[in-house]
């Protein structure tokens, strides 16, 4: 038959080949906590984001650059 098959039962039969490795998934998993659950409220608690948004042109200058 050959290599090159678009059958999905062919495609499938070892495994999914939408799968990504676990060590990706752990990575991302610990991404996500670090960002959205340790700095996000850190950042909003300081209330940091004045520095980034203190007048109309800094927020024009620095989303539509």
């Amino acid at each position: 038959m050959g290599i090159l098959s678009f059958d999905w039962t062919q495609i499938g039969f070892l495994g999914s080949p939408l799968m990504i490795p676990w060590w990706a998934e752990v990575h991302m998993m610990i991404g996500f906590v670090l960002l959205y659950w340790i700095i996000g409220p850190i950042l909003y608690y300081t209330d940091v984001s004045h520095l980034l948004f203190s007048n109309r042109l800094t927020f024009i200058l620095f989303f539509f650059s």
